[in-house]
């Protein structure tokens, strides 16, 4: 909040102490106009932020919106065993499950091939960071199986519209 605003909602208190009706309608007035003006403001200052391509001033911006604060108290010799405690953590999704979350004969009824994932998809999904169509509908069967998906148990799963994951196959694939 302002100072302008502040002054102008002290304004508005005291017309509304006062018991003037007139004053009151117009402190209130003046307060929202005040009120509009100061957002305007922040707009354009967090505006100006992403104006440019500068990385650094952007990020202010993000700082600026999420009130982030730089933590001043940091503890680097603790990160060192949370680093492994994260390796640790995200390794078990690395280990292959040999057990579906349901049985088989469930889900072969919705796909139309048996699922043939090899490990070196896998790792060349995971390692490399990227993927094409193939390999990502390779992915899908493999996620339908484990998760049990279908028509009647309906799985939501997120995904960021990458070119490899837009394909008639895989959109016929999740449509079954």
């Amino acid at each position: 909040m302002t100072r302008d605003v502040q002054l102008l909602l002290k304004d508005r208190n005291m017309a509304f102490r006062s018991s003037d009706r007139e004053l009151y309608s117009a402190a209130r007035s003046k307060l929202k106009r005040g009120i509009r003006d100061a957002k305007a403001a922040y707009r354009r200052r967090i505006e100006s932020h992403f104006e440019d391509s500068n990385p650094r001033r952007a990020w202010q911006g993000i700082r600026q919106i999420t009130n982030y604060k730089y933590s001043t108290n940091q503890n680097t010799s603790s990160s060192a065993p949370l680093a492994d405690q994260l390796n640790h953590f995200f390794s078990r999704f690395e280990v292959v499950s040999t057990e579906p979350a349901m049985p088989i004969a469930t889900v072969s009824a919705y796909i139309s091939q048996p699922l043939n994932i090899q490990t070196a998809d896998v790792i060349r999904m995971y390692k490399t960071g990227w993927i094409n169509t193939q390999l990502f509908t390779k992915w899908m069967k493999h996620f339908i199986l484990q998760s049990g998906a279908s028509v009647d148990h309906k799985v939501l799963l997120i995904l960021d519209n990458h070119q490899s994951q837009l394909s008639i196959e895989t959109y016929e694939l999740c449509m079954e």
